[in-house]
């Protein structure tokens, strides 16, 4: 996690050291103070900005997006996939292409962490991870075309942006987000933000049970 952070920073602030109409010119640790805020708050999903972030560049603007995605940790009440799905992904990729190229009599340990796991637990770990984290993204998906085609004239930085922050409950904004906004709009995000907030399986076995309910009645 810590890791992750120091590169995010290191990586958004030099993007926007580069952008000459933010006017840092070389003044690097003025760039790494406002990034190093920016993006900790996305990826703890405090919520809280220090900048105007609408000015900031498309490349910076997902950036941050990413990191809403992850995140915080697990078992924490911040907002996205949490970092933890994202890690086991990573692992699943590095555990498949061993297994491929490697020998049909090699034994493979599975360890995350410093935690040994058996083939069967390693394997549901990373289809759990796996399906939470595509249910997420296509989410995150019909909430991005959705708001692209409601305010055609905004980048599409922005809207995936703003997408991104309310399916991870951050509350950051590049604009979009208003009291005047279509009442369409305003529905789809908060279904992004309702779906974020209590995850993808309760709300599939919350559907499940209504649908249950309703069978036996009828």
């Amino acid at each position: 996690m810590i890791l992750l952070i120091i590169l995010g920073i290191v990586v958004l602030a030099i993007i926007n050291l580069n952008d000459p109409n933010l006017a840092y010119g070389s003044n690097f640790l003025l760039a790494l103070k406002e990034s190093s805020f920016q993006f900790i708050s996305a990826i703890t999903c405090t919520g809280f900005a220090s900048v105007n972030i609408p000015d900031w560049t498309e490349s910076a603007k997902l950036l941050l997006s990413f990191a809403m995605v992850i995140g915080g940790a697990a078992g924490s009440t911040a907002g996205g996939i949490k970092l933890f799905r994202a890690i086991l992904l990573g692992k699943g990729v590095s555990w498949r292409i061993k297994r491929s190229i490697s020998t049909p009599r090699r034994v493979f340990v599975h360890k995350l962490g410093d935690k040994p796991l058996s083939k069967d637990d390693a394997i549901d770990l990373i289809n759990e991870a796996a399906i939470i984290s595509f249910m997420w993204i296509i989410l995150i998906a019909i909430g991005i075309i959705t708001i692209a085609y409601i305010f055609p004239r905004e980048t599409l930085g922005n809207v995936i942006f703003e997408v991104c922050s309310a399916q991870g409950n951050v509350g950051l904004s590049a604009g979009i987000t208003n009291i005047y906004m279509s009442p369409t709009a305003k529905i789809m995000l908060i279904f992004n933000m309702w779906i974020g907030r209590l995850e993808i399986i309760p709300i599939i076995v919350l559907v499940r049970s209504m649908f249950g309910i309703r069978r036996n009645i009828l």
